[in-house]
């Protein structure tokens, strides 16, 4: 007799790297989810602590568990591996290092449903340690809510309103979307720091009903120190500079292709990215060749011409001024 076949709501796709002090608790949020069916791809991605043993001992005890061992690549590329193999109506990622609230993920799928989206983006609040945390830390503040935009439109409203979320952890996605438009993470270990900004930029082109959840219900852990993004070292530093020159570049092709109003608003938040590149280069790079040579492939590229791309006011037109003398001085001086 064949197995019978059940449907899979969402597949929630984890890259896990070094969180056995985590997975514990992640462990109890995935078993407190209620009104779905789901499937859980863990992807090791080549931990040196105790993390695979704690997750296949998971999967042992959870048919809907499947671990994926591989060699460190990156969270770009264990993210695809889970997109290669999942099977749910939905994908929702996740990070092994953070907390779900028990209803989050069939409130979502609910919400989704019931106005026929193809992604909804729910809201999250930031921790330190769950004992003592608190909600108000709330991650999105001016997104709007209780509307139903096409991907385009989002991007308008919320690089106006200065909050442009590109966390794929707040991200509930069609898997049919994903698939007929070919959407993957771009893979290299110098894009993982910021890859979720090509992500979402790449997923709301070809999103045509989004809508939203405001209710708090994803935690960010802020106290992890071992994350890309706090990584406060030198190579740490040269990653998320490499990172940011890779997305502007890829996004600035993007706005070429798009009609006027989406073209300006991506620019403008590509704008924001690299002048926090640059402060990055200021605060975190010695004088060397080395940031001698980025300043000259910044130049080299085009990328100043951004900064001066419809400035709204005077202060941002100085602060045009301002980050492109940076850049020439460190192009000679180092």
């Amino acid at each position: 007799m064949e197995k019978e076949y059940k449907k899979i709501d969402i597949s929630i796709i984890v890259p896990v790297y070094n969180c056995e002090q985590y997975l514990d608790l992640f462990f109890d949020a995935l078993n407190q989810q209620v009104d779905i069916s789901y499937e859980v791809i863990f992807i090791n991605d080549g931990s040196t602590d105790d993390s695979l043993n704690k997750l296949n001992y998971f999967k042992q005890k959870h048919d809907n568990c499947t671990v994926i061992d591989q060699k460190n690549q990156g969270v770009s590329v264990a993210r695809n591996v889970g997109l290669n193999v999942a099977c749910g109506e939905w994908i929702y990622f996740a990070d092994a290092d953070d907390f779900l609230d028990s209803k989050q993920l069939g409130l979502w799928l609910c919400k989704a449903k019931e106005n026929e989206l193809d992604c909804l983006i729910g809201n999250g609040f930031s921790f330190k340690e769950l004992d003592t945390y608190d909600r108000s830390n709330i991650l999105l503040k001016k997104q709007p809510w209780g509307r139903i935009l096409s991907g385009r439109e989002w991007i308008i409203s919320a690089v106006n309103a200065k909050e442009w979320p590109h966390f794929c952890w707040l991200q509930l996605t069609k898997r049919s979307l994903i698939e007929t438009n070919k959407l993957r993470f771009a893979e290299g270990k110098t894009q993982d720091v910021h890859t979720d900004i090509l992500w979402t930029t790449e997923l709301a082109l070809v999103c045509q009903r989004l809508g939203f959840y405001k209710d708090p219900t994803y935690g960010y852990r802020i106290s992890n120190t071992s994350s890309l993004t706090k990584d406060a070292s030198h190579s740490g530093a040269m990653k998320r500079i490499k990172s940011y020159q890779l997305i502007i570049s890829a996004i600035l092709a993007l706005s070429l292709k798009e009609k006027e109003l989406v073209k300006v608003a991506l620019l403008q938040q590509m704008k924001r990215e690299l002048r926090e590149m640059i402060s990055l280069m200021m605060k975190k790079l010695s004088p060397s060749s080395e940031r001698r040579h980025l300043a000259r492939e910044i130049i080299k590229k085009g990328m100043l011409k951004i900064l001066f791309i419809r400035p709204l006011k005077f202060s941002e037109l100085w602060k045009a001024i301002r980050y492109s003398f940076i850049i020439y001085y460190f192009r000679v001086m180092g």
